[in-house]
């Protein structure tokens, strides 16, 4: 009878310790599947975050984005003024997001 008892005592602790790794593992999918995996969540958040009027009110106006901007524009002879004022007509909402979920037609 002392065989049986001796593996009782790490049986304990080792059903325990399982349970707690798999509890971790679930959470851990739970929270993959809502947040990482979800493309409704990156849509919401870009949009709580106002990237879409960040990106042309302060990123691709600053100065700093000047030597992009002409290497996009292939350093044509385009004012500055002129490219900044139809940012939102050159590239509209609808062709740009990254986080659009749906496809456009074809």
């Amino acid at each position: 009878m002392r065989g049986p008892l001796r593996g009782a005592r790490w049986l304990h602790p080792a059903a325990w310790t399982v349970a707690v790794l798999c509890l971790a593992v679930l959470a851990f999918a739970a929270i993959m599947r809502s947040t990482v995996l979800n493309a409704g969540f990156y849509g919401k958040v870009l949009e709580e975050e106002r990237a879409y009027e960040r990106l042309y009110d302060e990123v691709l106006v600053a100065p700093q984005s000047s030597a992009l901007t002409r290497d996009l524009l292939a350093r044509l002879p385009v004012p500055e003024s002129a490219v900044t004022s139809n940012l939102k007509t050159v590239l509209p909402r609808r062709r740009c997001g990254p986080w659009r979920t749906s496809r456009s037609p074809r």
